[in-house]
């Protein structure tokens, strides 16, 4: 949508709140159309990490958490940062499943509502298929610097890694650096078979 309008020369005046309003429907269109796919396991691992006290249902006879629990963390009245991270969360523990959904899914649906947006928000994602967004940049150093690495760094460097992009996106610059020379660390460790 940017390029058409650059090529019609429209120009938007939308203000950082309709942007993020507009972000913020997008997402409930997307959970509105995934959430029946979320198992039990996963929203009760949401609620644990947002401190949330699980509501369950009565399912075939068992109990399991109810996608409300997360419908309800989104309807909160939360900021641009917290929306992220609860994206964050959802896309760093749905496994895939029989139905067909699955982080790739989540993914692209993420990205192409990110690609409409205005918002400063990239997203990624690693090789174990976790969603990380980030503050966007300029595109050609987002995808060198964030997106390619992402595609050959292992468990520990990697974790490393998505620590120093969320601590430079919440302006902890020090910890940033210091999550970055933990993550080449770990990085030419591996890479060296060095256990030290």
């Amino acid at each position: 949508m940017k390029d058409f309008n650059r090529r019609w020369s429209i120009k938007k005046n939308e203000s950082s709140k309709e942007a993020f309003l507009k972000f913020r429907n997008g997402v409930f269109n997307i959970f509105q159309e995934l959430h029946p796919y979320l198992d039990s396991e996963d929203i009760l691992a949401f609620c644990a990490y947002f401190g949330i006290h699980a509501k369950m249902v009565n399912h075939l006879y068992n109990l399991e958490a109810s996608p409300e629990n997360v419908w309800n963390k989104l309807r909160e009245d939360i900021s641009e940062i917290q929306l992220y991270e609860s994206l964050e969360v959802l896309g760093g523990l749905k496994r895939d499943n029989v139905h067909g959904y699955g982080k790739n899914l989540f993914y692209n649906k993420l990205q192409q509502l990110i690609n409409f947006s205005t918002l400063n928000i990239a997203i990624t994602q690693t090789n174990t298929k976790d969603i990380v967004l980030y503050p966007k940049g300029e595109e050609v150093l987002d995808e060198d610097l964030v997106n390619t690495i992402f595609s050959f760094l292992k468990a520990l460097s990697n974790k490393h890694y998505v620590e120093a992009l969320q601590f430079y996106q919440a302006k902890k610059y020090e910890k940033s650096a210091e999550s970055i020379r933990r993550s080449l660390e770990e990085f030419l460790r591996e890479k060296l078979n060095n256990s030290k």
